[in-house]
């Protein structure tokens, strides 16, 4: 498992290679994340919404009835759940995976791909064949901005001759309107 992990973690980690710069514009988005575990059955959804300014960001994730909030204004990463409230400067660099609408991985030349919540879409797909399994992903992203709008991620196991994990994110609604800089102020 660990090497499914480490392959898929390096598949997402060849990001910033297409000419666009997603992390330029402002946007305000929400997307829906699901993760399904195919040898346990477990399946998990969570709903983030996403206002975005240059490398500041305020995302609200919805898991069931729980709400947590991640604020960062330029410097200091605010976090705030049901549970806990912390408040620390970070570097860039400690943070830039947060910015999963800006972290998709696009090599290579990517074909149309339709429309993906009511924008142009741009699809790049990867596959890796391994000998215990296969790794695919195929990665839509807005045609103009670079922004990540859909991924589907599938892990599966020659080894059990099933899917391992399956991993979706999908852009339900997005604004590339200007966002207020009072959406990056301490929750």
């Amino acid at each position: 498992m660990k090497n499914w992990l480490a392959a898929s973690l390096a598949l997402v980690a060849m990001a910033g290679c297409a000419s666009k710069n997603p992390e330029a514009v402002d946007l305000k988005g929400t997307w829906k994340h699901t993760a399904e575990n195919g040898i346990s059955g477990g399946k998990d959804e969570e709903t983030f919404i996403v206002a975005a300014k240059g490398n500041k960001f305020n995302i609200t994730t919805q898991t069931g009835t729980d709400e947590s909030k991640r604020v960062y204004d330029g410097q200091t990463l605010y976090s705030k759940s049901p549970y806990d409230e912390t408040a620390r400067t970070v570097k860039e660099t400690e943070i830039s995976s947060e910015r999963f609408w800006a972290n998709a991985m696009t090599q290579g030349s990517g074909e149309a791909g339709g429309i993906v919540a009511g924008r142009d879409a741009m699809l790049y797909q990867v596959r890796q064949k391994r000998p215990d399994g296969e790794l695919t992903q195929q990665i839509w992203v807005d045609a103009k901005t670079g922004v990540m709008l859909k991924s589907t991620l599938t892990i599966y196991s020659s080894q059990i001759n099933s899917m391992v994990r399956k991993e979706d994110w999908e852009c339900l609604a997005i604004d590339f309107s200007p966002v207020e800089d009072t959406a990056f102020s301490k929750p």
